[in-house]
């Protein structure tokens, strides 16, 4: 489902990826560790097409990456760390936001059936600046799902969530994940969250991957 091949990618002289080679298999669960400032947001916005790698392959679904086509056409669906909602649109309108080619019909039922199932179905008509930085995170996690995407990478996807709410979007993911076979690369510090959610773990240091979890 994905491939990256050889990639690299330099800040300054730091390489966040060094000739890194990663696959990842369709409907697998990836999580990625490593120290702050190792690269993780970096190697999902690589994937995700967002930056431009130095050099190296990166392959979504058996095809070469062309970094002009448009990142929604690649699907893939991405939770960045901040939750990054549209400030002038309603917490309703940010859901909808990337199914706007779908049956009003069902666009309605979608973002009514998730705004339930993340614990905030009054929440519907609210602006993004009245939610505290949980709420705004869990509205973020609806809108990155609304569009049911092959791929879905998530960026420390329980910052800012007490152990209740944690486990209520970690059950959603993986709900999510079984009834649509769903391809996941979690970055993410918590060990317990991607001892609930991950196939696998890989530490992400120096620009290159290994197996495990750091300390």
């Amino acid at each position: 489902m994905i491939d990256l091949h050889e990639l690299v990618k330099r800040r300054g002289t730091r390489a966040v990826a060094d000739a890194l080679c990663l696959r990842v298999r369709p409907g697998e669960t990836l999580a990625i560790n490593g120290p702050s400032g190792s690269g993780k947001t970096t190697l999902l916005r690589l994937i995700a097409g967002l930056e431009l790698p130095d050099s190296g392959q990166i392959r979504i679904g058996g095809k070469s990456v062309d970094f002009h086509d448009a990142v929604h056409t690649r699907g893939i669906a991405f939770l960045f760390q901040s939750a990054a909602l549209w400030p002038h649109m309603s917490v309703a309108s940010n859901i909808m936001f990337g199914i706007h080619d779908q049956p009003m019909a069902w666009r309605q039922t979608r973002m009514l059936e998730l705004l339930n199932r993340v614990g905030l179905a009054q929440f519907a008509d609210r602006r993004p600046d009245s939610l505290s930085g949980g709420e705004a995170r869990r509205i973020a996690l609806a809108r990155a799902l609304a569009p049911q995407r092959p791929i879905l990478l998530l960026d420390e996807p329980t910052s800012n969530l007490d152990a209740e709410l944690r486990a209520q979007i970690l059950a959603l993911i993986a709900q999510e994940r079984e009834a649509h076979g769903t391809t996941i690369v979690l970055a993410t510090h918590e060990h317990s969250d991607a001892a609930r959610l991950a196939d696998r773990c890989l530490t992400l240091r120096n620009g290159h991957l290994t197996e495990g979890m750091a300390p």
